[in-house]
């Protein structure tokens, strides 16, 4: 699986300020050498770079997605902390 800004290859630029997303997360020499060429990068070089959180395999797929969301869910049932002021 890759991840890149395909649409420069049919000479669009990123729209809805992609670019300069993509800069804040990896700096803005690999964000121009990946818009200006539409390189796509491999999942665990994504992963390194910070374009995305976490990785798993397609088999694990949905096992994946449900831990996560057991842990989304019990960050909701902790007692919450209010601030005097």
């Amino acid at each position: 699986m890759k991840i890149g800004f395909t649409q420069v290859k049919l000479a669009i630029m990123p729209a809805w300020g992609g670019a300069e997303r993509l800069a804040e997360l990896v700096g803005r020499s690999t964000a121009l050498l990946l818009v200006a060429t539409g390189r796509t990068v491999e999942v665990r070089e994504a992963l390194r770079l910070g374009l995305v959180n976490e990785v798993a395999e397609r088999s694990d797929f949905d096992e994946a997605c449900r831990r996560l969301a057991e842990e989304f869910a019990q960050l909701s049932r902790r007692p919450r902390v209010r601030s005097s002021g």
